[in-house]
């Protein structure tokens, strides 16, 4: 009597190994997405709060001042640059988080938020 494996048996292995992994992988990328915008969007609501803070303790808003603000929170959150306009009340951010940029918008007298990636695509908006 032989020892091993038949063909039909390897076949019949890689077939299901195959089967499990086509099943597998697009759900593992759908999770691993899912979980990666949940933490920006978290990361990004630290931001927003720290905006907020930040224009209540100075009615301004510099990328020092901000930067310092975020840091408290997160220090995950890399400011790039800060455009606020003090008369319209709109503070322009971007920011970096895990290495991807991100532009945060954010108008405080209606307290809208829009965050958009480096393509422009929009990723969360309340």
């Amino acid at each position: 009597m032989k020892k091993g494996f038949t063909l039909i048996e390897v076949l019949i292995t890689l077939s299901i190994l195959a089967i499990i992994s086509a099943i597998a992988i697009p759900n593992y990328n759908y999770i691993k997405e899912k979980v990666h915008n949940h933490t920006l969007i978290t990361k990004s609501m630290m931001l927003t709060e720290s905006i907020l803070t930040n224009y209540k303790l100075n009615r301004d808003m510099t990328k020092t001042q901000l930067q310092n603000t975020v840091n408290e929170v997160s220090k995950d959150i890399i400011i790039e640059n800060v455009d606020y306009n003090s008369i319209n009340k709109i503070a322009d951010v971007d920011y970096k988080v895990d290495g991807e940029n991100y532009n945060l918008n954010f108008e405080l007298r209606k307290n809208t938020i829009v965050i958009e990636d480096e393509d422009g695509k929009e990723v969360f908006k309340s």
